[in-house]
């Protein structure tokens, strides 16, 4: 049979172990070069990478050098999930496509199939062999292409290389930088109970928050949305859900494959799955392509382009045309491979003026937006030439959230491509990317939907460093170890009081001793003069003393009674020399607290110090006025009184100045954090905060109706008899005292509970004192009380009207007990980072789109 050439030509490999990949050996495996039907081709040289004449076929669903992996050669015909890039544990073979290059066809030696007749191949090899001396130049052109493009994939991995030795530096220097400003032991907690004391304490705080933002509420499920701010005849839920799906989709594979769907998917996807099958950075560009197809309701043609490749600064990104919500559509993928977390971890607030605003942002964020701002330039030119008119909706979730509302920025301040609509950004489970005047500068570009207890939102380096602070300070070992390191620098204090007062007596002793040798001396002596000196050495101690006070008090009788008041008084006050020497030197045991903390109690100190001065000289004053011209008894106490009243008022003002300032040297409250703390930052734009049912609060007014559709349905058709005049009566015979306050009727629970049926029949049917119980005659031909049926019946008896019928609208009054709720929040809600026990399931973008489509 006559032999015919070929363009393209098949190589396949099988593993060998130690030996590695080689050509099939075996006379039934397949052929080392074969065809697309897999007949066996002969060739006079091999094609290589470095031979010009060929190239390897690089597509989608190849990884870089054009290998296809599988377990044996007949499953590469068809498709698997995750793709056919990258080798898993039990793949033993592997093929690629080589295909002969434009315009060298006469250059090259031409792949000749043998359909069977083995004698026309040498033939056909020798004149392979005269058409390999026509070399041309399309030669050199194909090998001066292949050279650029290894060239150029080894400057990227330079880059990358590089980028990751950036991130590291930037990670630790901030860490150096907190230990510059902080002691370590107030950063790490004690012992395990801190944190459990702050995850109770960080529950109520969200309780707080959470009350306050109800009070924003936007829409909820019964509630029209707002209008698009993508396009008119459009609402916002619309425009949440299509950026809810597309960050979702950015994921590729794992996300369709459903390994993000729970906390503890995310885990073994990260751990255990790597085992076997990388199913993050394994995956074929095609796979992941058709992820996104399947996951965004898209077409895989409609997407225009898509980068998988990641590295720091670097997240994989997609460009897409979104037919069914006329939009262009730019998603960027959060946190899922080492070079996301060192673009999160290179967190050091940079500060930037963009968009006509100046602020501080995340560091690693922004230098991975501007990234994506040069790679998807000929994307956005592509759909609108294709799409004129049509606008750009920028989301991304977590990491990708971040990056896509300052790519926003970036490109409002560099203008879009020419023939595209407006851009507008929608995050999905944001991080904190943006100091507080940037963030307010873009509420009309940037969207952030949050959902609950998400704490991505309320990450920052300024947030991160205030949780270990709290942390170590709710340690009750580190409580208790400052306790008695206090009451240790009392005891020793006051030890060190007592031998200074041992040692004054001992130095005295020694004169007294030293005073009786000149005694002896001056003995033989008897002039007055000797005399006297033995007399004033061997006089006691305090006689002078006494001859000094007897001498005052008789020329205290010839002063007025007001003059000896202030004699008194002087003498009594001790100088400040005095004060200094008596005082006992304070002994430091632990400092524990940071050297600012030190500051602001020197300056609170000082405040109070000179609050005191001035009241003492307001009260001389006074006593001075009240000698002159006032001869009321009365004064004297009344000035005292005014005196100390003065002093107290100083002293709170000092106290409050101090606690004022303490607050202000931390990162928060307006976002500004203290000398040389990192600045505090937000959520970007305009916060929408979803509360799932399950947290659904209700107003004072709400509250106030289901209580008494709760009194209703347990009163039932017997206590509906009960009158308001009856109850008005019962109150004014004084019965309704039990009911007075909160602590007596809870006694009255508690007595209820403990004797059952005998506390309960004085006053059945009365839901607030003692409510009925399972052994209360009322309830006993009606047997068991269900106390979630019966509140899900009276909230759906309220909703459909009021009535306290226990039958009926049991599904109506579910679906909407679990409706979330929509907030406007404001942006002070998200600037202490909270322990709670969803913080990481309401950051699942999978939990994210169910909530809103239940809006």
């Amino acid at each position: 049979m006559a032999a015919h050439e070929v363009d393209e030509v098949y190589e396949c490999q099988r593993f060998f172990g130690p030996l590695g990949w080689k050509a099939p050996l075996s006379v039934l495996d397949a052929p080392e070069w074969s065809d697309a039907q897999g007949n066996p081709v002969a060739l006079a040289r091999k094609p290589s990478e470095d031979d010009a004449g060929w190239e390897v076929v690089v597509s989608p669903a190849t990884d870089a050098q054009g290998w296809q992996h599988a377990t044996v050669f007949k499953h590469l015909e068809y498709k698997r999930p995750g793709g056919r890039a990258v080798r898993r544990i039990n793949d033993t073979v592997r093929r690629r496509l080589w295909r002969r290059r434009a315009g060298t066809a006469a250059a090259d030696a031409p792949a000749v199939a043998v359909p069977g007749d083995a004698a026309g191949a040498p033939a056909a090899a020798a004149a392979a062999t005269a058409a390999a001396r026509a070399g041309g130049s399309s030669i050199a052109a194909a090998g001066a292409a292949t050279t650029a493009m290894a060239a150029a994939e080894a400057s990227r991995e330079a880059r990358e290389a590089e980028a990751k030795r950036q991130a590291i530096k930037g990670f630790v220097s901030l860490v150096l930088d907190l230990l510059s400003r902080r002691q370590v032991w107030t950063l790490v907690p004690w012992d395990p109970a801190a944190v459990f004391f702050l995850y109770k304490k960080h529950q109520e705080v969200y309780q707080e928050l959470q009350a306050q933002a109800i009070e924003r509420r936007l829409f909820t499920a019964d509630q029209p949305a707002p209008p698009s701010q993508l396009r008119e005849g459009r609402t916002l839920l619309q425009d949440l859900i299509c950026a809810g799906m597309h960050s979702r989709a950015a994921y590729g594979f794992p996300a369709a494959a459903g390994m993000m769907s729970t906390v503890t998917d995310y885990i073994k996807l990260q751990t255990i799955q790597p085992l076997t099958f990388d199913a993050v950075g394994g995956v074929s560009v095609e796979a992941n392509n058709e992820s996104v197809a399947a996951l965004a309701g898209i077409a895989v043609e409609d997407i225009l382009m898509a980068e998988w490749r990641n590295s720091p600064y670097r997240p994989c990104h997609y460009v897409a045309i979104d037919q069914a919500n006329q939009c262009i559509v730019v998603s960027i993928r959060g946190s899922l491979q080492l070079g996301d977390l060192l673009s999160d971890l290179h967190a050091a607030p940079m500060e930037v003026d963009i968009a006509g605003a100046d602020g501080w942002v995340h560091q690693g964020i922004f230098s991975a937006a501007t990234y994506v701002q040069c790679n998807t330039q000929a994307a956005l030119q592509e759909a609108a030439r294709r799409c004129p008119g049509w606008p750009v909706l920028l989301t991304g979730h977590s990491l990708g959230g971040g990056v896509a509302a300052l790519l926003t920025l970036l490109l409002q301040e560099a203008g879009l491509p020419e023939g595209l609509g407006p851009a507008r950004c929608i995050t999905i489970g944001t991080a904190a990317v943006m100091s507080r005047p940037l963030a307010e500068a873009c509420n009309e570009l940037v969207t952030s939907c949050i959902l609950g207890s998400d704490v991505v939102p309320h990450l920052s380096a300024a947030s991160v460093e205030e949780l270990l602070l709290e942390a170590s300070e709710a340690s009750p070992v580190r409580r208790t170890v400052q306790e008695w390191s206090n009451k240790l620098a009392d005891v020793l204090n006051k030890n060190t009081s007592q031998r200074q007062e041992e040692v004054t007596v001992a130095l005295n002793s020694s004169k007294i001793a030293g005073s009786w040798r000149v005694v002896k001396e001056l003995s033989q002596s008897a002039s007055g003069t000797a005399l006297s000196r033995i007399a004033s050495l061997v006089a006691p101690a305090g006689t002078g003393q006494k001859q000094q006070q007897q001498q005052q008090q008789q020329q205290a009788k010839q002063v007025p009674v007001i003059e000896q008041q202030q004699l008194v008084q002087e003498q009594q006050r001790p100088t400040a020399a005095q004060q200094a020497r008596q005082a006992p030197r304070s002994i430091p045991i632990l400092d524990l607290s940071s050297p600012e903390q030190a500051q602001q109690g020197e300056q609170a100190a000082a405040v109070t110090a000179s609050a005191s001065e001035a009241a003492c000289e307001q009260q001389q004053q006074q006593q001075q006025q009240q000698q002159q011209g006032s001869s009321d008894d009365i004064s004297t106490p009344l000035a005292a009184t005014d005196c100390a009243l003065i002093e107290s008022a100083i002293a709170q003002e000092a106290a409050a100045a101090s606690s004022d300032s303490a607050s202000g040297s931390s990162a928060g409250g307006n976002g500004a954090g203290g000398p040389g703390n990192p600045e505090l930052l937000y959520p970007p734009g305009r916060i929408l905060w979803i509360f799932p049912g399950d947290e659904r609060l209700m107003d004072s007014t709400e509250a106030e109706e289901q209580l008494q559709a709760m009194d209703a349905a347990w009163q039932g058709p017997a206590g509906a008899s009960d009158s308001e005049e009856e109850e008005e009566a019962r109150e004014a015979s004084g019965q309704g005292k039990q009911h007075s306050g909160a602590a007596v009727a809870a006694q009255q629970h508690q007595a209820a509970a403990a004797s059952g049926a005998g506390a309960g029949g004085e006053s059945g049917s009365r839901r607030g004192g003692n409510e009925l119980t399972n052994l209360d005659p009322e309830v006993q031909g009606r047997g068991a009380v269900n106390i979630g049926e019966a509140a899900e019946a009276v909230e759906a008896g309220h909703a459909h009207g009021g009535s306290g019928s226990d039958d009926g609208g049991g599904g109506d009054a579910t679906s909407q007990r679990k409706a979330p709720i929509v907030v406007d929040a404001d942006r002070t809600s998200f600037e202490r980072l909270l322990l709670m026990p969803d913080m990481l399931n309401d950051h699942l973008p999978d939990r994210i789109v169910a909530a809103l489509q239940q809006l």
